[in-house]
């Protein structure tokens, strides 16, 4: 905590706290599905199976993407440094 200012506290607490109340202001609008930040939702149709279909292999693929994270961080905990062998270690000389 002594690195950084109080300076630079207070602007990522404000900056934090700015994001958080706009997240909230966002939800009280009129007509807000959960996740829609932005109003796209406003030009999507998303009675439709196929756009369905589209969100939950997305989700899937997040999921895909945090396990992975998750394993390169396990395996740099294990043995720091190695997280790249397995991919890049045939390329080296």
């Amino acid at each position: 905590m002594s690195e950084l200012p109080l300076v630079g506290w207070l602007q990522f607490v404000l900056g934090c706290g700015a994001v958080e109340w706009a997240g909230q202001q966002i939800m009280r609008r009129e007509g807000y599905k959960a996740g829609d930040l932005l109003g796209a939702s406003y030009w999507v149709d998303d009675s439709d199976e196929g756009w369905r279909d589209y969100q939950t292999k997305e989700l899937q693929n997040g999921r895909l993407a945090m396990l992975a994270i998750a394993g390169i961080a396990v395996q740099d905990l294990v043995k720091p440094g190695t997280y790249g062998d397995a991919v890049f270690g045939p390329f080296r000389s």
